[in-house]
């Protein structure tokens, strides 16, 4: 049975010098680079969203659930495989070597966005109703670690950008920008 044939990539989805699109479902494409688009383009590639983000899955009959970003850059026992930039605004999945790392769970839960269904429109600032006040707490190794409350929302968001540099370094996604860095939310 042969899959449908996907959508061609739309002009703000065309992939940079060097790489290459593979369609995918729902209108998204996968970024990959020129060396590896011969063997990546042989499956059948879907995308499935978790938390805003898109991940590339290879779904075969009576076979594991393969991620895209795996293959392309394998890690060794213990580690992920991070997406520094995400580019789901313009539904692509940017599985180039450059924009994959390895990293440790923590430092993964430091580099997500911020849930869909936040009270505030900063990352790791929530609306604390009792005390009328914004708060603003990191997730640490699956642990909450709570930076203060505020009476003014960017406050808090520049509280958790502190924190966050503080904690995950170059791994940290922040709200703000921060000076020698592009990885950002709101830029």
């Amino acid at each position: 049975m042969n899959p449908r044939p996907r959508a061609a990539p739309r002009p703000e989805q065309l992939p940079p010098d060097g790489a290459r699109a593979i369609p995918l479902n729902a209108g998204w494409v996968a970024w990959v680079d020129e060396d590896m688009f011969a063997a990546l383009s042989l499956d059948v590639w879907c995308v499935s969203r978790r938390g805003g983000n898109g991940y590339v899955t290879r779904n075969r009959p009576g076979a594991e659930t393969r991620y895209m970003h795996r293959l392309v850059l394998p890690t060794a026992e213990g580690f992920e495989v991070e997406h520094r930039k995400h580019r789901g605004d313009i539904q692509v999945v940017d599985n180039r070597r450059s924009n994959l790392r390895p990293a440790t769970d923590s430092q993964n839960q430091g580099n997500s966005r911020k849930p869909a269904n936040c009270s505030s429109i900063f990352k790791g600032v929530t609306w604390d109703r009792a005390r009328s006040k914004w708060q603003s707490r990191l997730m640490v190794d699956r642990r909450t670690r709570h930076q203060g409350r505020f009476a003014v929302e960017g406050f808090a968001a520049l509280a958790y950008d502190l924190a966050a540099v503080k904690q995950f370094g170059e791994f940290a996604l922040t709200n703000f920008p921060v000076p020698g860095s592009t990885n950002w939310i709101f830029g």
